[in-house]
């Protein structure tokens, strides 16, 4: 998460056409079918306080040791990149 840098539309625009090529190439024949499962562990750990502390505790403890993070940091980043990224790539899959 480049240390806890917000996550804006322009840091992420883009992503979402590059895993679409990406998974059309390497899964051709059911890519659609992975993209619109892209973010299915984001939505599940944003709706369970456990899963989303447990994430913050890794993180903390792990990558982002010299930069921790809240729950409530973590979990606006990764509704950002919901928004942002993972949803876009839904709409393309669904195209």
């Amino acid at each position: 998460m480049e240390y806890c840098t917000p996550l804006s539309g322009e840091k992420v625009e883009g992503w979402s056409g590059e895993w679409a090529k990406a998974l059309a190439e390497i899964f051709p024949v059911n890519w659609k079918s992975l993209a619109l499962r892209a973010g299915s562990g984001l939505r599940t750990m944003l709706v369970s306080p456990d899963d989303l502390e447990e994430a913050v505790h890794t993180c903390n403890n792990g990558l982002l040791a010299a930069r921790p993070v809240s729950v409530e940091q973590l979990r606006i980043e990764l509704q950002r990149l919901l928004l942002d990224a993972i949803e876009p790539l839904e709409a393309l899959a669904q195209a």
